[in-house]
């Protein structure tokens, strides 16, 4: 069967910058190990009744709901896949769910079924708080890159130091993440839904030992937030 994609040029063009980002996380080792993940709410690019598109799958209960993504198509990548592999297949490494009763349970809607990004409810956490915003951003961005890991580190994980230390080195350029950055431990209480309160407040949020989450209206802008930081701690190690 032929990919949606050869169907939908809207869709195309959305996961054409998905694959441009993902490029840039595996050229830099920003994902190594099969780590990271890259989402987009797709929703804009399937007009008319969202309950006409036909569903491959079954429907999949998510064990809180999501009301503000009711009815949103999102793209996310599969679990545990490179981010070399997305750019080869991308529509065998992620697929395309659709957000049912009240953003509660999903179905497949294409290309295939697959095993999620591990981070879903983070995902779905955040572009639920995104949906309630002005202009909300419509990917995010989970990525790996090792000097900001470093960097952290040699301030303790204190992100207030870290944002303080960029703007001695180049006020200017801090514009990129001028809403700061989060720490959020991994695996703490509410930690899913710490990430994505962070997000929805236009933060980047760095969790130690587990990089780092952006967003942006596209991937691109996601990836270009996680560089600007990058850059900065490679002045800190």
């Amino acid at each position: 069967m032929a990919s949606i994609l050869y169907k939908n040029d809207s869709l195309a063009r959305k996961l054409g910058m998905a694959v441009d980002s993902a490029r840039c996380l595996a050229v830099n080792h920003w994902a190594e190990g099969r780590c990271g993940s890259i989402s987009l709410n797709v929703t804009s690019s399937f007009p008319g009744n969202i309950n006409d598109w036909r569903s491959i799958s079954g429907e999949y209960d998510i064990g809180q709901t999501f009301p503000k993504v009711q009815d949103n198509m999102i793209f996310i990548t599969a679990n545990h896949i490179s981010m070399a592999d997305f750019v080869r297949t991308p529509m065998d490494s992620g697929s395309i769910v659709r957000l049912l009763e009240n953003g509660g349970r999903y179905d497949f809607i294409a290309d295939k079924v697959v095993k999620i990004s591990s981070e879903f409810l983070i995902h779905l956490n955040a572009y639920n708080l995104f949906n309630t915003q002005k202009n909300p951003p419509l990917a995010i961005v989970h990525a790996y890159p090792m000097k900001i890991e470093v960097a952290m580190r040699k301030v303790g994980f204190n992100s207030a130091k870290f944002m303080e230390m960029a703007h001695d080195f180049s006020p200017d350029q801090v514009w990129t993440f001028k809403k700061g950055i989060e720490t959020v431990e991994y695996n703490s209480p509410d930690y899913a839904n710490n990430v994505a309160q962070a997000l929805s407040e236009r933060k980047l949020v760095i969790v130690p030992r587990h990089g780092i989450f952006s967003f942006g209206l596209d991937p691109i802008a996601a990836v270009d937030k996680i560089a600007a930081v990058n850059y900065f701690a490679s002045f800190m190690i």
